[in-house]
């Protein structure tokens, strides 16, 4: 059997990768897959979930890293920053927040970059420090 990819955890490759497709593809909040697990009798705690979508994260940061050292070597690239729903759990309501897309238009490879959902001057310049194309 493969080894699994989060430590000291019962989640599979597969599960992880629906519940993350599942969120982010398909926006299906992580109250909602809880539900549909426990309509299969699987119990599986708020908690639990964030934490694998954490670990995951962390697994994926090289990848990540790498994206984006290949795309801000790009000469020529392009960037927006556009709004994203933040439900703010302790007021109990939805807030704008921001996300930022970069592009190296010749390479046609793309990260994303989110800094607490701010679109301040302060997040462009640290993202884009020591670029030398042109954006």
């Amino acid at each position: 059997m493969p080894a699994l990819p989060i430590a000291k955890s019962y989640a599979g490759a597969t599960l992880l990768a629906d519940i993350i497709i599942d969120k982010y593809v398909n926006h299906l909040p992580f109250y909602r897959q809880i539900q549909m697990f426990k309509q299969q009798d699987i119990s599986i705690a708020p908690a639990t979930i964030n934490g694998w979508l954490g670990d995951v994260a962390d697994l994926m940061r090289p990848a990540y890293c790498r994206l984006k050292e290949l795309v801000l070597r790009s000469r020529y690239i392009q960037s927006d920053e556009t709004t994203i729903p933040i439900i703010n759990n302790e007021k109990h309501k939805t807030i704008n927040g921001y996300i930022w897309m970069v592009r190296a238009v010749t390479e046609n490879l793309v990260f994303f970059h989110y800094d607490g959902g701010s679109r301040a001057q302060k997040v462009a310049l640290q993202l884009f420090k020591g670029y030398q194309g042109v954006i």
